[in-house]
């Protein structure tokens, strides 16, 4: 029995020009647009590496607060 192909989800896109109707082996979409949605996807890549690293590590403890006398704030 042959497996059968079924349709996109909804979060699955186009590698090739971002539409959410279908998936890249079935894509029509013409090379000018193939080849800007590559540099969009690329250009947000490159954005997010940036940001990663601006983070660092960061290692939070209950230790490092525990003898740290705060007052807490009545919400009421």
């Amino acid at each position: 029995m042959a497996p059968r192909s079924r349709e996109p989800d909804h979060n699955d896109v186009c590698f090739r020009c971002g539409s959410t109707e279908h998936w890249a082996k079935t894509c029509t979409a013409p090379q000018n647009v193939a080849n800007a949605y590559k540099t969009y996807r690329e250009a947000r890549e490159a954005n997010y590496m940036a940001q990663e690293d601006q983070d660092g590590d960061l290692d939070l403890r209950v230790e490092d607060y525990k003898d740290q006398d705060q007052e807490i704030g009545d919400f009421d």
